[in-house]
């Protein structure tokens, strides 16, 4: 942390009072409690020079991460902003456990649109953790220090304002059981498959066997292929270590269409990532497959 005397309050006091003008007109927020935060602020030395915030550029008010445009404007953008710039950018996240979970709480976020209340937990451990990465990314698109950014998102996240949108509250469901979804998700080159109902899941071994016999399967099993322990480990979800009993299925876009085309009629939750690769043309492996009826549960291939 930099040492007090050595700081120059450079924008804080122009976004507080430009904050506190929207609420009060909005009636979100009592005016009072804003501008005593825009006080504390002001009581700091501010630097004339540098004070300059350019509300009026919209284009300030975003970055991309590679994945898209997410707001960066520190007192607007709210925690689905942060996660989503996360899983742009998975590659420079180190911690597995983190990325499997920001991964999971994205994907749950755009395609079932469900959260339980564990995830809005696990959701702000994560933002605490990654919020100085996210200030260093935005702070030079608006010409301000990191440590600004970081400080005002910290105290958001402390006050629960980060967390308080409707694209965050509004997918919490107390009644929401991932468990009860197939999860079909993109893993480097293989296609992983949980699914929690047995007939269903006997599909999905059936066209998986299919797949062996025509040859597909050779680059991504060894032996007879029956045990598959790579998507067998388990993962971590909320803090606790879960199995996540998988099958693995090669990464061909005919593959994903077919993957796509058994789970269409039950709760699933599907990477956009592999709806995109089953819109590709591609000729491979068993581009005309259709799973012919629910096979015997537990005799799946894997």
């Amino acid at each position: 942390m930099i040492d007090e005397q050595t700081r120059c309050v450079t924008i804080t006091a122009t976004i507080y009072r430009d904050l506190a003008a929207r609420e009060v007109s909005e009636g979100v927020r009592l005016f009072t409690g804003l501008i005593g935060q825009a006080i504390r602020y002001l009581a700091r030395t501010m630097s004339i020079d540098t004070a300059r915030w350019h509300l009026s550029e919209t284009s300030a008010h975003y970055h991309d991460f590679g994945g898209g445009q997410v707001r960066a404007h520190p007192a607007e953008l709210d925690g689905h902003d942060i996660l989503t710039a996360l899983h742009d950018r998975l590659h420079m996240i180190h911690d597995e456990n983190d990325r499997q979970e920001i991964r999971r709480l994205y994907l749950q976020s755009v395609t079932v649109h469900k959260y339980s209340p564990a995830d809005l937990t696990t959701l702000s451990d994560l933002l605490a953790r990654y919020i100085p990465a996210f200030s260093a990314a935005i702070a030079p698109k608006h010409r301000i220090e990191a440590w600004e950014v970081e400080e005002m998102l910290y105290q958001r996240l402390e006050n629960g304002d980060l967390c308080v949108s409707p694209r965050v509250q509004g997918p919490c469901d107390p009644n929401f059981d991932r468990e009860q979804y197939i999860e079909i998700e993109m893993r480097g080159d293989n296609i992983l498959v949980k699914c929690p109902d047995p007939a269903v899941d006997a599909k999905f071994g059936e066209y998986q066997r299919s797949l062996r016999e025509a040859g597909a399967m050779d680059a991504i099993t060894s032996g007879d292929g029956l045990f598959d322990l790579a998507s067998m480990e388990p993962r971590t979800i909320n803090g606790v270590l879960m199995a996540h009993d998988a099958q693995r299925f090669p990464r061909y876009p005919s593959v994903a269409s077919v993957l796509i085309g058994i789970a269409r009629f039950s709760k699933s939750i599907v990477d956009p990532a592999i709806r995109l690769l089953a819109l590709e043309d591609n000729r491979d492996f068993a581009q005309n497959y259709v799973p012919s009826g629910p096979a015997a549960p537990g005799v799946n291939g894997r």
